[in-house]
């Protein structure tokens, strides 16, 4: 005989069981109903873009010392950039001056960012110097982690000389040119450079302009010079 499922009777204290411990009969059959999960809504400090979550699952506890996501703003980024030690000229005043950069990603396209930070420490290893700079990201293009070429642009334009790199040479101590002085003369001139592009490098110090400098075959009057030295 069936009928309707009747309500479990009161406990000694006046109160019914738990809901874990409820039931209900189906088919003279007992079913246990299963108690819901507790949820929470998280909400965040400001909208971005979850970049990763940890592995949690029902029944781990979790407090205020716990990371459960990681959120960016991707409408803007971070770029760092490790400067070498001869284009440590860019950096005079760069501080609030702007970069240019450009990723294998996007061939034949450019970003722009803005300088907040130059170190003053040089890396033992890497020889290099620290410069990060903020950029917006149009399009959420940019990634984090991403690699990308930075140029270093002055902040107000200054005077400089620019010579094809191939026509600098160094000596483990000094980047240097050939000026040509006269008929078959050349004259060894140490350079300061500061960057190079398409093939054109930028001397800030060591160089005048209209000056004819060796841009091919450097090498050999280098070792003529070497051989004339040795010899005298």
């Amino acid at each position: 005989m069936t009928g309707p499922p009747s309500v479990p009777p009161a406990t000694g204290d006046g109160k019914r069981p738990a809901a874990a411990d409820r039931g209900a009969v189906a088919d003279g059959r007992m079913v246990m109903e299963e108690t819901p999960v507790s949820a929470y809504a998280l909400r965040a400090p400001f909208g971005g873009t979850i970049l990763d979550r940890e592995t949690i699952v029902p029944g781990v506890y979790v407090d205020t010392t716990h990371r459960l996501f990681t959120l960016a703003d991707l409408s803007t980024v971070w770029v760092e950039a490790n400067v070498h030690e001869g284009d440590f000229g860019a950096l005079a005043g760069s501080h609030g001056g702007r970069v240019r950069f450009r990723s294998p990603a996007y061939p034949g396209r450019e970003f722009e960012g803005r300088v907040t930070y130059t170190g003053d420490l040089v890396d033992e290893k890497s020889r290099t110097v620290r410069l990060l700079a903020r950029a917006d990201n149009p399009g959420r293009l940019l990634k984090p982690g991403m690699f990308v070429e930075v140029k270093v642009l002055s902040p107000e334009p200054r005077p400089a000389v620019q010579v094809p790199a191939t026509a600098l040479l160094d000596d483990g101590e000094a980047t240097f040119v050939y000026v040509k002085t006269g008929p078959e003369l050349f004259e060894r001139r140490d350079v300061v450079t500061e960057g190079s592009e398409e093939g054109r490098v930028t001397v800030r110090r060591g160089l005048r302009p209209g000056e004819e400098v060796v841009v091919e075959g450097g090498s050999k009057i280098r070792a003529e010079a070497m051989r004339l030295a040795s010899s005298g």
